[in-house]
């Protein structure tokens, strides 16, 4: 199912300061034929903090505020993208097209709360539910995922500056029903890094090392 037909509305974080991400997003959305699909939201910027750790602090107020935008609109189910996102095209299968069958497959799972097209994965094993999904307990990234009303009323419950980095909570959260698109769908843009210690997004390797790695049962 095309992204524009299983979800209401797109919205796609970007700092004011990087326009150059802002471009690259908006021509990989129009190539994937998702022009005008994405609103844009600005990023807090966390530019004059000197704690390295604590920029990711205002990446979740971000975050933060643009869930309690989606529950004031009432929507029922919505995908966000980080400004670094983008398909991953070396596999067997574009990552469009595994996002879209992975979306037919999550029409038959009622429990979900939040879908990630790309993100690391800790639990062992990983429970694969259909041919292009896992269900898992405990992931890391959230760079593009897709959300529905009941698990926005979950989401809602972090406490940016509270809390730990928002990425890292959402994968925390087992009350949270989350299942992931599989093989990857989505990864982050080789580019520099806002937020990242070192000053780089997780470069296309680790991507593809970290799924290579996934141990996967079967159901």
């Amino acid at each position: 199912m095309k992204i524009d037909v299983f979800f209401q509305k797109g919205f796609y974080i970007n700092l004011d300061r990087r326009p150059d991400r802002k471009e690259q997003f908006e021509k990989e959305m129009e190539e994937a034929g998702l022009k005008g699909f994405f609103e844009r939201v600005p990023g807090i910027d966390s530019i004059s903090e000197p704690d390295v750790l604590k920029r990711h602090n205002y990446c979740g107020q971000t975050f933060h505020e643009l869930f309690k935008k989606i529950d004031q609109e009432g929507l029922e189910r919505v995908v966000i993208f980080e400004d670094d996102a983008s398909f991953y095209n070396k596999g067997q299968i574009p990552g469009l097209n595994l996002v879209e069958s992975g979306l037919d497959q999550l029409l038959t799972f009622s429990d979900w709360d939040i879908v990630y097209f790309g993100g690391y994965v800790f639990d062992n094993p990983a429970i694969k539910v259909s041919e292009n999904l896992l269900k898992v307990k405990t992931i890391l990234t959230c760079h593009a995922i897709g959300i529905n009303k009941n698990g926005l009323k979950k989401i809602l419950k972090y406490r940016p500056f509270v809390d730990c980095p928002i990425d890292g909570w959402l994968g925390e959260q087992h009350n949270i029903i989350k299942y992931l698109v599989y093989p990857l769908a989505v990864l982050q843009r080789n580019s520099k890094s806002d937020l990242d210690a070192n000053n780089w997004s997780p470069e296309t390797h680790h991507w593809e090392n970290s799924y290579s790695r996934i141990n996967i049962k079967n159901v």
